[in-house]
């Protein structure tokens, strides 16, 4: 479907139980599920202030910091929808985000609605005409991020490793290993559902991810 008021064509979820929504701008390009949690989170601080807006640990880092400029309060989750229901449900989070596309309400019984999600980015964009919409996520632009996925069973104490390699960063252990430094970060974890590993390499620029996906790819591949 494509709306005549905002930049963006809308896709409808299309499963018997529709669990995703996803948007492109006007020129066709897919629109983050990191920048559709960003806005609707955003839209959620503004109709309950200070509240609590969760996004999964693979998130881009704007998530967090769009949801703190806007008041309200960034709750970081394991991946997984199991995690991410019993997490909103324990702190009674309104909303909840995955890059992947799928979106949480708590007036959805803190299940995952590809409709609501649609009918709140609907509303979220009306507003805007012209190339308001673009202007808006280019403010919410997630900075480089890249995702390799791994063979898992050919890569046992390759957390520990990394954890080895990179130990003077900030690292946790929410899910997989998380280890970040001022100015890139990285998560690499065991799929939930498929015996691969998962790396995610943000930063703050492409040669800085690139460069460090290359180092972290290396580590793992030893």
């Amino acid at each position: 479907m494509r709306s005549s008021r905002t930049t963006a064509t809308s896709a409808w979820p299309s499963t018997a139980t529709p669990t995703a929504c996803f948007w492109s701008t006007n020129a066709g390009e897919l629109i983050g599920g990191d920048i559709v949690t960003a806005l609707v989170g955003i839209d959620t601080v503004r109709l309950n202030p200070g509240a609590k807006i969760l996004y999964n640990l693979i998130c881009s880092r704007s998530v967090p910091e769009a949801v703190e400029r806007a008041g309200g309060v960034p709750v970081r989750s394991q991946v997984g929808h199991s995690f991410i229901k019993k997490t909103m449900r324990d702190e009674n989070i309104p909303f909840g985000g995955e890059h992947s596309g799928h979106f949480y309400f708590k007036r959805n019984w803190f299940a995952d609605s590809g409709m609501i999600a649609l009918m709140q980015c609907l509303n979220v964009f009306s507003p805007r005409c012209g190339p308001g919409l673009e202007r808006d996520r280019a403010d919410r632009q997630p900075l480089p991020l890249g995702r390799n996925q791994l063979d898992g069973r050919r890569h046992s104490g390759t957390l520990q490793r990394l954890r080895d390699r990179y130990r003077d960063a900030a690292i946790d252990e929410l899910d997989g290993v998380t280890i970040q430094y001022p100015g890139w970060w990285m998560n690499v974890r065991p799929s939930n559902t498929e015996p691969l590993l998962r790396l995610n390499v943000e930063g703050d620029t492409r040669e800085l991810m690139e460069r460090n996906r290359d180092a972290a790819l290396a580590v793992i591949r030893e």
